[in-house]
């Protein structure tokens, strides 16, 4: 959990009631960190954040603690989820467009036999190919920014998870190809080429990876199919 070591009070998903499949039933709690019974065990990630993990052992909350009730705990939850995705997705897209920046950069100034790398043909083919992606991911978070606001319309649900799936594959291609442009150098700590590659790492796994949004896509797609 991305600031769990700095938090002073924590939101807690737990069912309160019906089945393991079932939507409702699920309530959210806000546990005080120091509260008996509450251990965070923090660890760094690769892009060099504090994270933590959770561990409650028996852990009591008073009815003053009850953040959403079963009824409306899922919705919140979804909610709140997938606005924290679409914030890491727009995180990459900058992320994403200054990985080009600094690959053009480099580009321009890297002269092999005789000539700058950006005058190589098959260089700029892969920056043009960088350039594509940004705009791809650019687009798809936008997209799901307006449904989320209501600007839209309609069910968030499916346009975030495929904006969540196209956000992981366009950063993905986009960080690989800045480091493979860059080199060896582009591995080393001391070229923000690496760092930027790290983040987007961390950001695609972050609320769900695409094997889960995919399927969450496919789900409510189908949902919304048998509806009508």
């Amino acid at each position: 959990m991305l600031g769990a070591t700095d938090a002073d009070r924590i939101v807690v998903s737990a069912r309160t009631a019906g089945d393991v499949a079932e939507a409702a039933g699920i309530a959210l709690f806000v546990v005080d960190r120091s509260a008996p019974g509450v251990t965070v065990q923090d660890y760094f990630l690769i892009d060099g954040r504090r994270a933590g993990e959770v561990l409650l052992d028996n852990v009591r909350v008073g009815p003053d603690g009850l953040l959403a009730g079963p009824d409306e705990g899922l919705a919140v939850l979804e909610r709140v989820i997938d606005e924290a995705t679409i914030a890491a997705c727009h995180e990459s897209v900058g992320a994403m467009e200054r990985l080009n920046e600094l690959s053009l950069e480099y580009c321009r100034e890297r002269v092999a036999f005789g000539q700058p790398i950006a005058r190589n043909q098959v260089i700029q083919h892969r920056l043009v190919d960088m350039h594509v992606a940004v705009e791809h991911a650019s687009a798809m978070a936008e997209a799901a920014t307006d449904v989320l606001s209501g600007a839209a319309g309609g069910d968030a649900r499916p346009i975030v998870s495929a904006a969540k799936v196209s956000l992981a594959r366009e950063s993905k291609f986009v960080g690989e190809a800045a480091v493979h442009l860059h080199g060896a150098g582009g591995t080393t700590e001391d070229v923000d080429v690496g760092r930027y590659f790290k983040r987007l790492l961390v950001n695609m796994m972050l609320f769900g990876d695409s094997d889960h949004h995919l399927q969450r896509y496919l789900d409510t797609r189908s949902s919304s199919l048998e509806a009508k």
